[in-house]
């Protein structure tokens, strides 16, 4: 079961091939006192052009993020993480798969 926590993704880079920003931010709050866990005040800003970014609480307890681009060509970004719940310390972050398909849903 997943644990309670507050937390901000952040995404950016440069979409070559759209010639365009990549900035998105993704909050929200993993509410893991339930089973399975569920996602609450969660919100989501794009600010690239051609850039859709989403969230969801997986079946099996994990925080999904799902970045979708109309082109991938050279497209670059980095992905930071914030723990921002003052009250929960140590929430383990792991990346538990990446999948970069050849298509634009990344």
């Amino acid at each position: 079961m997943c644990s309670n926590s507050m937390y901000r993704f952040g995404i950016e880079g440069y979409n070559y091939g759209q010639s365009a920003l990549i900035s998105s931010d993704l909050v929200g709050y993993v509410w893991g006192d339930v089973d399975p866990c569920s996602l609450i005040h969660a919100q989501v800003v794009d600010r690239g052009i051609g850039v859709i970014s989403s969230q969801y609480a997986s079946s099996d307890g994990f925080l999904t993020l799902r970045v979708n681009m109309t082109n991938t060509y050279n497209a670059g970004f980095s992905v930071s993480y914030w723990q921002l719940n003052p009250y929960t310390f140590g929430n383990k972050v792991q990346i538990t798969n990446t999948t970069f398909p050849s298509c634009a849903n990344v």
